[in-house]
């Protein structure tokens, strides 16, 4: 039979031959990988292009996945010849090959042989007596069966603590009905921060070339990772600045960063080595509750140098040790004797078991290459050929086995280095190597013997500086009996290198100081107090009854309140799936999912539980993600702070407590809207009283033509933060709105010293005021002065209804009125030759007055002449001497603008050129921050129809001037649509937009026909069109021409103007004449005051009835 040629045998099923993907020998429970993804991967661009791993540490099924894509992206399978154990290889020196000779009896020559089986092809069975004679499954992890094996209520043995016993350990423990680990050595295991990764995240990572730096990273790096140490020293930084780049590349990072991302020094130096291992001993330790087990598993001295045995990554090893049915035993105090049928017996006794976990490595490095039979030039085994000590030329090749090229073998970076990439330094050096051979036509290649022997000097001389020797490890064969203890893998030149390479894990945050003991004491103190019932909040729970829970704000409030804002921090470590059903043919998502929240204080010290987060029947993915999510951290948050102490929750698992602080009242917290965090733009500002203003800083009064002065308040705003009437005030004092009237200067003058000896005192109210407020408790506003400057107030023009004692206690001053047309607010009528007890509606002309009490009521005096409604041009002031008020009486000078309010807020009367110079309040100014209607005048106070257009004007003056008086019958009200006047258009219903602006609309829904409610019952109700609704009605004796029976005259203006006769008739009221609602009407004549329920008021509630504007 002819044996086959071949140009390259490898031999192997992981990286390194890329053969055999689907066979990957791995599945224990909790398998998987120790470096980053991507960087866990080959590097060609082609494969990991449309690949991307959805873990940052890749489980076995992943990488199985993984492996055949690879079989299929690069169709390997038709090169591969399965089932085929390598038996013995030997160089045939004249064909210059080797002869490969399998198991199963096949045959081929190679011209180059390549064995790339690993540093872990052998496995370490330890001699245990009796180990055939156990019942039940015993496996090695490196065996273990590949349909699995249920280990779910089972009473387990671990033995020994490596990567693999680790990671059986922590995933089988919660089902476990007994866990067991037999510990040799502790492991001084990193947390892994396992976590998700997106696959939108992972392309666009690599659209912005964040793969390919990550793999040029990784052949700069002492390790082959994507970091490296630090350019200083462990003692260069401050015990502060120590604990806080610890804490960050422990527990921020995680991984292998606390390990080959630390400190230059940390594997050089004992003493920096020590204050690596003191920090991670402390944040182990505070994990575990029984000092026993915290003393095996994390002890106080160690028994090796930290780093110097590779540490394993672990989710939740140390905390599996809390459960009750996890123990674990030093095999050193007490050793195993035996495996027996039944389980295992050591020094102190016998335990049962189920399943026995063999988790004790492997003959690593060496072993793999050792076991085979493969010989060389001179007959030798590769085991003889190291006997006598272990050498290469640079880890890849062998004196005297020519054409032989080995990957990931020893005296490489092999055990110290992420897999993948010293693979593919060694496979390019290897492709690169046999090209140039193969083009020089040269057919044998071999290491001489004095390269092994400078290659293997300098990797002791590396490996004897640093602390390795120090440690009983693998790394230099000490965990197998017998075997020769010397390094088997060799150190990168990070020391040279580190100093040019960047960190990407080193950061500089924010500077944290360590707890001292008296900080701790008030910790405890605080954390072991139990919570007040203000914090408690509960729900409905199951059977009818009440749970009683912490809502997620105030535990964070809570935990910034103990620990401080910047004391903690939270971090989700883990996010699993539990279940994702959709429900067919609706499509709506059932879905669950538990994360692990882990809170770390800035001393290291850490709690982490689980949440949970559920949504049913949801109809979309998206969303049912973010609500389950949102609910399993929130509750795995508040969870993991509860770990801490009975301030954060865990004082409401105590029956007694609950039941007893149920009983305790509180008073509901006040609301202060002065803590409120509020935009400099919107936030109100103080009120400056006037009484706080120093009168030296008041303002020097102007000129009579000068400009107003600038109060020292002018930057203080109203109650609505900001000054509305701002926009009216102007630069220059001789510019003026059209719509103002400037007094000329000796009219000023004069009305002015008029004005300041007509002002009552502050402190006696007249009888018409105090007849005119309301009965009212709440502290009302001032009163605004009648008449303005050179501007009289429409209610000033008015007659004042006449009371007992007017002619000395009523407040009877104005100014001469303006000049020019005037508006259809303020035309006075005639002057009367009778005063006559007058009616003051509070309603503006275009409403109807009430109906009159019982009892004579008082007639409105009309003048027809239409002459007598044009105001003069000359100042009329004519007062009666009795009014004088008294001296020092402050006079109110009319309006002005709120900037210049203050100057008159003076015990002193205002001197005359203060009030000459003060820029008068003019309402109907337009200012431009005021939004204004289309169509509609804004300049007068006309009604408006519902397609927004002014109404013709009702009052006599347009009866007059448009329209003739209304017919007999006909209401005194403002033209209702489809309602023609004698003379005049028809108003046309127009689009309706605001109902506001309907004259004639019905408001709100019928009230009691029988009339017995009360009329403060149900103020919004219903009502028949009346003087509340806007519509004027007739006057109840009108509705024919016959008899003596007559419509009431509309409502004319009133006016202050002192009349023919000496007597003079005002309201001081609040702008009622453009306000256009009032709350309450008063009748007044000289013998009574009755207000509109016919109720006799006492003279008490007289003095308090006003009209409210």
């Amino acid at each position: 039979m002819t044996i086959p040629e071949h140009d390259v045998v490898l031999i192997g099923a992981g990286f390194g031959a890329i053969t055999t993907m689907h066979r990957y020998w791995n599945c224990y429970p909790g398998a998987r990988v120790d470096s980053d993804a991507p960087i866990y991967q080959l590097f060609d661009k082609d494969i990991w292009q449309d690949f991307s791993f959805t873990e940052r540490y890749p489980a076995w099924p992943e990488l199985r996945e993984y492996f055949s894509y690879i079989n299929e992206k690069l169709d390997i399978e038709k090169d591969v010849k399965y089932n085929c154990e390598l038996k013995s290889a030997e160089f045939n020196e004249s064909r210059r090959q080797w002869l490969l000779t399998c198991t199963n009896g096949t045959q081929a020559y190679a011209r180059w042989f390549i064995p790339a089986i690993g540093f872990a092809a052998k496995n370490y069975i330890p001699p245990i007596k009796g180990m055939d004679n156990f019942r039940g499954p015993l496996h090695h992890t490196a065996r273990w069966p590949q349909e699995g094996l249920d280990m779910k209520d089972k009473r387990i043995a671990v033995i020994g603590t490596g990567a693999s016993g680790v990671q059986t350990a922590q995933e089988t423990a919660h089902d476990s009905k007994k866990l067991i680990v037999y510990q040799r050595t502790p492991n001084f295991a990193c947390p892994m921060n396992q976590q998700p990764l997106e696959h939108t995240r992972n392309e666009q990572l690599k659209k912005e070339g964040k793969f390919d730096e990550a793999f040029d990273m990784t052949y700069k790096t002492f390790a082959g990772f994507q970091y490296d140490f630090v350019d200083r020293n462990t003692f260069d930084d401050t015990p502060e600045e120590r604990q806080e780049f610890y804490n960050h590349l422990l527990h921020d990072i995680g991984g292998f960063a606390f390990w080959l991302s630390t400190y230059k020094d940390m594997l050089y130096d004992e003493k920096a080595n020590m204050e690596a291992y003191k920090f991670w001993r402390d944040s182990v330790r505070c994990r575990i509750n029984d000092p026993r087990k915290r003393e095996i598993l994390a002890p106080e001295n160690p028994p090796h140098p930290w780093g110097t045995k590779r540490p394993s990554l672990e989710q939740y090893y140390f905390d599996i040790f809390n459960l009750p049915q996890v123990d674990v035993v030093d095999v050193n105090e007490d050793p195993i004797e035996e495996i027996t049928a039944t389980g295992i017996r050591s020094k102190t006794g016998h335990q049962e078991f189920d399943v026995i976990v063999l988790a004790t490595g492997f003959d690593a490095v060496t072993g793999s290459l050792a076991q085979l039979d493969i010989r060389g030039t001179d007959g030798q085994t590769i085991s003889e050929h190291w006997s006598k000590g272990l050498r290469t030329a640079m880890g890849i090749a062998i004196q005297n086995y020519p054409n032989m090229f080995f990957l990931y073998g020893p005296q490489a970076p092999t055990a110290l280095s992420n897999g993948p990439s010293t693979l593919q330094i060694q496979a390019e050096w290897i492709e690169k190597t046999m090209k140039s051979l193969l083009k020089d036509n040269i057919t044998r290649f071999e290491a001489k013997e004095d390269t092994e022997l400078d290659w293997t000097k300098k990797v002791h001389e590396k490996w004897n500086v640093t602390l390795f020797p120090r440690a009983k490890s693998w790394y230099q064969g000490s965990n197998i009996p017998g075997k020769r203890v010397e390094p088997l893998n060799c150190l990168g030149d990070h020391q040279q290198a580190s100093a040019a390479i960047p960190n990407p894990y080193e950061e500089h945050p924010t500077r944290i100081n360590q707890y001292t003991a008296v900080e701790i004491a008030t910790l405890q103190s605080r954390l072991d107090r139990q919570l007040g019932p203000e914090y408690i909040s509960t729900r409905p729970g199951a059977g009818g009854g009440k749970v009683h829970y912490l809502a997620a704000e105030k535990v964070i409030n809570l935990a910034n309140e103990v620990f401080g804002f910047n004391g903690w921090s939270s971090q989700i470590q883990d996010v699993q799936v539990d279940y994702a059903d959709e429900i067919q043919p609706s499509g709506k998502l059932n879905l669950g999912i538990s994360i692990i929240v882990r809170v770390t204080l800035k001393d290291g010290t850490f709690h982490e539980d689980i949440g949970y987060g559920h949504i049913e029947n949801c109809k979309g993915k998206a969303a049912a993600f973010e609500k389950a999510k949102k609910e399993a951290a929130t509750d795995g948050l508040k969870r993991a702070l509860r770990n801490f102490g009975n301030v954060l929750g865990n004082c409401l698992y105590d029956k007694d407590y609950l039941g007893k602080v149920q009983k305790v009242k509180f008073a509901p917290a006040r609301w202060d809207p002065d803590n409120l965090h509020r935009h400099r733009d919107y936030a109100p500002l103080q009120k400056q009283s006037i009484e706080e203003v120093d009168p030296k800083e008041r303002p020097v009064p102007p000129t009579p033509h000068g400009p107003p002065p600038k109060s020292k308040s002018a930057d203080h705003e109203d109650e609505f933060g900001a000054n509305v009437f701002d926009e009216v005030e102007f630069e220059e004092g001789h510019v003026h709105h059209a719509d103002d009237v400037v007094l000329p200067d000796q009219e000023t003058q004069r009305a002015t010293r008029s004005s300041l000896n007509e002002d009552p005192p502050r402190d006696k109210p007249s009888a018409t005021t105090s007849n005119m407020q309301t009965a009212s408790n709440a502290p009302q506003r001032p009163q605004p002065p009648v008449g303005g400057f050179g501007r009289p107030s429409a209610v000033a023009d008015r007659p004042a209804a006449q009371g007992p004692n007017q002619n000395q206690q009523q407040n009877n001053y104005t100014l001469p009125p303006r000049s020019g047309p005037t508006s259809a607010h303020s035309t006075p009528p005639a002057p009367q030759e009778k005063p006559q007890p007058q009616r003051i509606s509070a309603q503006p002309n275009t409403l109807s007055t009430p109906p009159d009490p019982p009892g004579p009521r008082a007639q409105t005096q009309v003048n027809p002449n239409p002459a007598a409604n044009q105001r003069s041009n000359q100042p009329t002031n004519v007062q009666s001497k009795e009014n004088h008020p008294p001296v020092g009486a402050n006079p109110s000078v009319g309006f002005t603008t709120s900037r210049n309010a203050e100057l008159f807020q003076t015990e002193e009367p205002p001197p005359p050129e203060l009030v000459a110079g003060i820029a008068q309040f003019d309402p109907h100014f337009d200012s431009p921050s005021i939004r204004k209607t289309s169509s509609v005048n804004h300049s007068t106070s006309k009604p408006v129809s519902r397609g927004l257009q002014h109404l013709p004007q009702t009052s006599p003056q347009s009866h007059n001037s448009h329209n003739p008086p209304p017919a007999p019958g006909q209401a005194n009200g403002p033209i209702r649509q489809n309602q023609q006047v004698a003379s005049g258009p028809t108003h046309q219903p127009g689009n309706f937009i605001n109902p506001s602006l309907d004259p004639g609309r019905k408001i709100g829904m019928p009230g009691n026909v029988n009339g017995g409610a009360s009329p403060h019952s149900n103020r919004s109700a219903w009502k028949p069109p009346g003087p509340a609704a806007g519509v004027k009605r007739p006057h109840p004796g009108a509705g024919n021409v016959t008899g003596n029976e007559q419509t009431r005259p509309p409502l004319s203006d009133v006016s202050n103007v002192t009349p023919n006769n000496g007597s003079s008739n005002m309201v001081n009221g609040n702008q009622s004449a453009w306000d256009g609602q009032a709350s309450t009407t008063t009748y007044e004549d000289s013998k009574r005051t009755t207000n509109l329920t016919g109720q006799q008021p006492t003279e008490d509630s007289a003095k308090r009835t006003r009209m409210n504007g």
